[in-house]
């Protein structure tokens, strides 16, 4: 209910849609497997060539997949089909009539501010509304993002996770063409350049997000949660899977996640500058 789309009052077509790329959970847990009772294949690998045999697949969010019609499945299949076509073409406009572009900047700028390993190939969730566009959201799943994960180059403030195929090759759950595909497009390039100057200078600048972490810190720790926390769970200076930084003392993970934080903002803004 907290993603602004129309509900569906029959299984007709006229409402809203939620898809994920994520790994078989809950009901349809099935270990690696993917089958059409809750999921589709996409029709492109991730080099973005035709494929029958794609690492890639959609799981039904909304409607449910104890719930979806064959219809609405063939019609949000023919939207991914449409929408990864065109971002094979050479038409801008073909795209923009397709997906809105500003989610997708808002999307890749979140997960790759916190280079999270999961972003892009695992819990990414997409929607549609009723005659919209396909906007990526909501956010969710980022226990391994800044800096908190010793392999795959998580911890390296260096570096885009959305190239994490180049990076682990072997991995089971890979990154879709898209990205790689709208960093080459001068429509998303653009787009990415404007919104994060524009962030830097508000939301994601160093004393903003600094004092947002210390007002975090500073309400936890009067609260006595984080005391309490440590009392349950006595885990300072133990590595616990798949921790790249471990502290000796809750201030010295905040001086952790901060200049790890801040090292990242440096080296994206000198990515993104260089953006034509």
């Amino acid at each position: 209910n907290r993603v602004n789309i129309t509900e569906h009052t029959d299984d007709g077509l006229e409402g809203g849609y939620i898809l994920k790329i994520d790994k078989s959970t809950g009901d349809y847990n099935c270990g690696n497997c993917y089958d059409e009772s809750f999921s589709f294949r996409s029709k492109y690998d991730t080099s973005g060539s035709l494929s029958e045999q794609s690492q890639i697949y959609f799981i039904y969010d909304y409607p449910k997949p104890e719930e979806i019609s064959e219809n609405q499945k063939n019609y949000i299949k023919s939207m991914i089909f449409d929408f990864e076509t065109a971002l094979l073409s050479e038409d801008d406009i073909y795209i923009d009539n397709l997906i809105d572009i500003n989610s997708f900047v808002d999307f890749m700028i979140i997960n790759e501010l916190t280079k999270n390993p999961d972003g892009f190939r695992l819990s990414t969730y997409m929607h549609k509304d009723l005659n919209g566009k396909i906007k990526m959201g909501p956010i969710w799943d980022f226990n391994l993002a800044f800096g908190n994960v010793d392999y795959c180059d998580g911890a390296n403030p260096q570096g885009w996770i959305h190239n994490f195929n180049d990076i682990c090759p072997g991995d089971l759950w890979q990154v879709p063409f898209w990205w790689k595909s709208l960093m080459n497009r001068d429509i998303f390039r653009s787009s990415l350049k404007s919104r994060w100057n524009q962030l830097r200078t508000s939301t994601l600048s160093e004393s903003s997000l600094n004092n947002l972490i210390d007002s975090y810190v500073n309400y936890l720790s009067t609260n006595k949660t984080v005391d309490q926390n440590f009392s349950k769970w006595p885990i300072l200076g133990q590595y616990i899977w798949p921790n790249y930084f471990v502290g000796s003392s809750y201030q010295e993970e905040i001086e952790f996640l901060k200049n790890w934080l801040n090292q990242r903002i440096e080296w994206m803004d000198n990515e993104i500058s260089s953006i034509n």
